[in-house]
């Protein structure tokens, strides 16, 4: 299953790796599952962007854990 990682952002180092560790997991959670073709997007954001999309999504100005 081909994987793409886009950062839109320049991160270094211990973010990076973690963002890598994410994609690794979310294959291995498709392959187990036999998912062979659909997109998978995540956005790993801060507290501010978070706020930011909640409050444009769902009309809510404060931040949260998950937002789908």
């Amino acid at each position: 299953m081909p994987v793409e990682l886009v950062v839109s952002e320049a991160i270094g180092g211990e973010q990076l790796a973690a963002c890598e560790e994410v994609v690794r997991d979310a294959t291995a959670l498709l392959v187990a599952a036999e998912v062979a073709a659909l997109e998978l997007s995540l956005s790993i954001v801060d507290d501010a962007e978070m706020r930011s999309l909640n409050k444009q999504w769902r009309g809510i100005d404060c931040t949260t854990d998950v937002l789908s």
